[in-house]
């Protein structure tokens, strides 16, 4: 992983009973920037929970301008960093450190993943899906809150594109949306339906067409022009993932059994954060990250089952 930023992580042991005999040490530099964000702890909340391991997570957030688990701007829902925290502990049986807005610290210690049904907010799927998958049964989550929200990826990005591409590791899940919450009231309704299911498989995405990727994560309003720049510019470069989705699935390659190869086009720091924290978890996996050309990468890795 050389050339990346300084992200630190790293394992320590403590002999006490009070915490994890295991813990996970994960460390983001506040001046690197946007790879401190939520989807840290989400990977690690999933990370943890489906190995049965341990962790304690400091600095939480801590590369962004307000740090710790924090609240949105909606008064109709829940603070979304703390429900996510709450939501992964339920569905695993975890014990978790005293929390509460503004957290920077969390110890997480999981017991057994079960299936269910479970009521949240929004911007979760990410860290309950991979929990839901390994559950052993069938699981439905209704999620109530903001559905199109400023800076995350809007429930139809969800839906049209990172659900299709997690289907292709046979991950059989859907997501039905009820009403819409837009910003700043919120007050949406999903359904995320995840049947019981065997291991995810290994891919490959290596030619274009091989995946879905049109979507834009950062606006939930794409007018015509600015998206057919993007189809454009996307055709052009031959890669099958854009910098929206290539993060979302690097911790299903580590998941999957087998080895998967994606054609993708530069690395993101959201990309190269999770591939570290999936490093650190999976002792036994590694990525490998091989130039094709100017602007197109290939990543590889051999999932730890």
């Amino acid at each position: 992983m050389a050339g990346f930023p300084p992200t630190e992580l790293s394992h320590s042991v403590r002999a006490n009973t009070l915490r994890p005999t295991v813990l996970m040490y994960l460390k983001i530099l506040t001046n690197t920037s946007n790879i401190g964000g939520g989807q840290i702890l989400r990977n690690a909340l999933s990370l943890s929970s489906i190995l049965n391991q341990p962790m304690e997570i400091h600095n939480i957030r801590g590369g962004r301008p307000i740090p710790g688990l924090v609240i949105t701007n909606y008064s109709t829902i829940r603070p979304q960093h703390l429900a996510c925290v709450n939501i992964i502990s339920e569905i695993s049986s975890a014990k978790i450190s005293q929390t509460s807005v503004g957290t920077l610290d969390l110890t997480y210690c999981p017991g057994n993943i079960h299936g269910g049904n479970y009521v949240s907010i929004s911007l979760i799927i990410q860290a309950a899906l991979p929990c839901l998958v390994f559950a052993g049964a069938s699981s439905h989550l209704t999620l109530c809150g903001g559905t199109d929200v400023p800076t995350s990826p809007p429930i139809k990005y969800y839906e049209n594109v990172v659900l299709k591409n997690i289907h292709k590791f046979g991950v059989n899940a859907s997501i039905k949306t009820i009403s819409r919450g837009l910003y700043p009231k919120g007050g949406g309704k999903v359904e995320l339906s995840v049947p019981s299911q065997e291991t995810p498989k290994a891919v490959e995405m290596t030619e274009s067409g091989d995946s879905v990727i049109f979507g834009n994560r950062e606006d939930p309003i794409i007018v015509g022009e600015e998206l057919g720049r993007k189809v454009v510019a996307l055709v052009k470069a031959e890669i099958c993932l854009d910098e929206y989705m290539q993060d979302q699935v690097v911790l299903w390659m580590a998941l999957a059994e087998g080895r998967s190869r994606i054609l993708c086009g530069d690395i993101t720091l959201h990309t190269q954060s999770s591939i570290l924290l999936i490093e650190q978890f999976l002792s036994g996996v590694k990525f490998e990250i091989k130039s094709v050309s100017p602007g197109k990468n290939l990543i590889s890795c051999t999932g730890f089952k």
